[in-house]
């Protein structure tokens, strides 16, 4: 029997529902994808009276059954099949009444194993501009003829099916499979290969949306379709090629050794055609390519993508062969997917913030917390500020991710008081961008008052280098934050331009020193010199301390030595989860202790 060819079962036919008798089809294996397929392939062995039968698509080495009954699966070996010697032969219907008396067929599988099928009726399917070829046909046991009311009912049939086709599978400009279709392709052949290795290249015509409008829908058709026939040939019959979006296409191989096409030569090929045809130089021809083991979770919408993205990152290397690089890949896709953690899309995963507690080393108690922007991303974990804030930077989106950090912020302050909890106030930190919006101040008030948060319980961090570079700017902002009680921390202070006109020129309640002036201190003979100079400045403008990157029990030493009372860093607590903050809270509240020892509140900020 055919590889993949069998009798429908008993209990295929019941789990089916399509149960029949002996001359109809007893099982229907549904493809979820194309149920409508399915119905025109069931009417179409019930009007022809068969026992199986299918939509076929034929390609150079394969037939595709994206619909089919009694056949288990949807990918076969192409040679030596009913199907081939149609499309081969241009015959718009062909008729087998008793294959075991024809030669062309009685050494066929079907034919000569059990069931023994003899009677093979089809009905060519020319679509996709010829370029698709696919086949609607039955099979019997039985030797037979059909009427003529069966072949035109067949033919209506076909006719139908040809449209859905076109419509479902096929890209019309190219005449190759669209992306939907590639990927199902693709997904089949891989998990029938014994190959180690898949490579899939992108083709990007950069700037060809933009010269097809100039050209005119005729000629930029003509073109795709004159790039479709290069890829054809150069990929080989073993190659799967689609168009998978606007001026890209893809070629699919599956390899164990080194690649058999030659990549550079496509490039330059498909170039000239297009150079040729449009008598323009704008179009450059880049190519994406990523190489994959094949493995049984591979995601092959991930690897097309991949490779599209090498394929469009081309421009920096005019018709440059580009090979997948993980990383860049991975801060593209981040960029795109921080536009729908800011909406709180599905499945991009959630911006949330931690909290790093501030801790006041006369009492030991807790005095503050600075909230710290994370991303939950559900394939690489949490992320940190720096993987993925510059991006934000760079598309404009810093304002929309700093009112999306301090509603967060607020809410969880707001969760915490209807819970019983008394939190302390929560320091954040605002780029310059943010600061400089006019409708900055607006957008806090607007938050404060929906959540119902004081003002008191939010310290809002401006960094020395936004003061030097643009005070003047900021205290229309800064006033109004004050007059919602909002407390102001000058932040990084010592990194700077150290502008002290700056710094007298509008009121602030803290002065943070950078965690390169704290950690180390004690050791550092020139950075103790530098934190002095900050220690008197701070007291010039009777400003709180604080330092933040406190790691080491000398440098803590060192600067209680001198006075320091303030601090915040790894040696008291990590930055915590809003869960874990719950649980501190509880905690403080259970202990009810207004002064503790810092051994003991080291033991209480403990997590991990």
């Amino acid at each position: 029997m055919e590889p993949g060819l069998r009798a429908p079962s008993a209990a295929e036919s019941g789990a089916a529902g399509a149960g029949k008798t002996a001359d109809g089809p007893e099982a229907i294996s549904l493809d979820p994808h194309d149920s409508r397929l399915d119905a025109i392939t069931a009417l179409a062995v019930e009007v022809g009276g068969g026992d199986i039968g299918g939509i076929s698509i034929v390609h150079r080495s394969r037939l595709w059954l994206p619909s089919r009954l009694g056949i288990a699966e949807t990918l076969l070996p192409r040679a030596g099949t009913f199907c081939s010697w149609v499309v081969d032969n241009d015959l718009t219907w062909f008729e087998v009444e008793d294959a075991r008396k024809d030669e062309r067929f009685a050494s066929n599988p079907l034919v000569a194993g059990k069931p023994g099928y003899a009677h093979y009726a089809a009905m060519s399917l020319a679509t996709c501009n010829g370029s698709l070829r696919a086949t609607l046909w039955t099979m019997s046991v039985r030797p037979r003829r059909l009427s003529d009311a069966q072949i035109a009912r067949l033919r209506a049939l076909a006719g139908l099916t040809a449209e859905m086709l076109q419509l479902r599978y096929c890209d019309p400009a190219s005449g190759l499979l669209n992306r939907e279709a590639f990927l199902r392709q693709l997904q089949a052949i891989v998990e029938q290969s014994a190959q180690p290795r898949l490579v899939v290249a992108c083709v990007e015509l950069a700037g060809f949306c933009a010269l097809d409008g100039q050209l005119g829908r005729g000629l930029g058709e003509a073109i795709l379709r004159a790039v479709a026939a290069c890829l054809e040939d150069r990929a080989g019959e073993r190659g799967l090629l689609g168009h998978v979006g606007p001026g890209q296409f893809a070629i699919a191989l599956l390899e164990d050794g080194e690649d058999s096409v030659d990549y550079a030569g496509l490039r330059a090929a498909v170039e000239h055609i297009v150079t040729t045809m449009s008598g323009s130089h704008r179009t450059t021809v880049h190519i994406g390519i990523r190489r994959e083991p094949v493995t049984p979770d591979l995601d092959l919408e991930q690897v097309l993508e991949a490779a599209g993205f090498v394929a469009a990152a081309g421009p920096g290397e005019p018709g440059a062969v580009r090979l997948f690089d993980r990383m860049e890949f991975i801060r593209s896709r981040l960029r795109y997917q921080l536009q729908g953690a800011l909406r709180k899309d599905a499945g991009v995963g959630a911006l949330v913030a931690h909290y790093q507690p501030q801790v006041d080393l006369d009492s030991g108690g807790v005095i503050g917390m600075e909230a710290l922007v994370r991303w939950e991303h559900p394939e690489l974990g949490l992320l940190g500020p720096a993987q993925f804030v510059p991006q934000a930077e760079a598309r404009g989106e810093i304002f929309q991710l700093d009112m999306h950090v301090m509603r967060a912020v607020c809410e969880d302050l707001r969760a915490w008081r209807v819970a019983g909890l008394e939190p302390p106030p929560v320091a954040l930190n605002f780029s310059r961008t943010s600061l400089r919006n006019p409708a900055f101040a607006d957008r806090v008030a607007q938050v404060l008052a929906d959540t119902g948060v004081p003002g008191q319980l939010l310290e809002f961090e401006i960094t020395e280098s936004a003061l030097a570079e643009s005070y003047k700017p900021l205290h229309e902002p800064i006033h109004a934050l004050r007059a919602l009680g909002v407390r102001i921390a000058v932040d990084d202070f010592g990194t700077g331009l150290s502008n002290l006109d700056a710094l007298n020129s509008f009121h602030f309640d803290r002065l943070k020193v950078d965690r390169q002036f704290v950690h180390g201190v004690a050791s550092n003979p020139r950075v103790a010199g530098l934190f002095t100079l900050i220690q008197g400045i701070a007291e010039i403008f009777g400003a709180e301390l604080l330092c933040e990157g406190l790691e080491e029990e000398q440098d803590l030493r060192w600067l209680e030595a001198r006075g320091v009372r303030k601090v915040q860093g790894w040696y008291f607590c990590k930055a915590l989860a809003h869960e874990e903050v719950s649980l501190l809270l509880g905690r403080i509240a259970a202990d009810g202790r207004a002064t503790r020892g810092l051994a003991e509140l080291r033991a209480l900020l403990r997590f991990s």
